[in-house]
């Protein structure tokens, strides 16, 4: 049905690998775009908030890799692609941050609250993760 319509779609093996592979990017992007107000661009120009970027991404492939997924992610060469790719994103405002802008709530329960129940379920302590949260909470009252 999606193809018929024209909708770009693709089955995927694994969905829950394919989630948290998403949220490698989502989870520092989102959340510190909307903290800081730097783009994507902005945020990997700078040595320090790119370093956090990589140790924010590598805090979520471990919550991911301990949750029984049908092939662990690798987290070196995932990590340097996903920077790899997203440095390519001129400008690029991620939509937790136009939402910040805009004054709407932010998704917090699906890219923060539920994988770091999951990741902490499974042993594994997001600590910068949960840092993030909390800081993206406090601006929400």
């Amino acid at each position: 049905m999606f193809a018929e319509a024209g909708a770009p779609c693709e089955a995927m093996e694994d969905l829950r690998k394919t989630r948290w592979e998403k949220l490698v990017w989502n989870i520092p992007f989102n959340g510190l775009c909307a903290l800081t107000g730097k783009t994507v661009t902005e945020l990997l120009a700078h040595g320090a908030s790119r370093d956090l970027v990589r140790q924010i991404m590598a805090e979520v492939i471990a919550g991911a890799n301990a949750q029984g997924l049908s092939a662990s992610i690798d987290a070196e060469p995932f990590i340097e692609g996903m920077i790899r790719s997203s440095g390519k994103m001129t400008g690029y405002k991620p939509s937790m941050m136009i939402d910040r802008l805009e004054g709407r709530p932010l998704e917090l329960a699906a890219i923060y609250d539920i994988p770091l129940r999951s990741a902490c379920s499974a042993g594994v302590e997001m600590t910068r993760v949960r840092m993030l949260h909390l800081l993206l909470e406090l601006g929400e009252g």
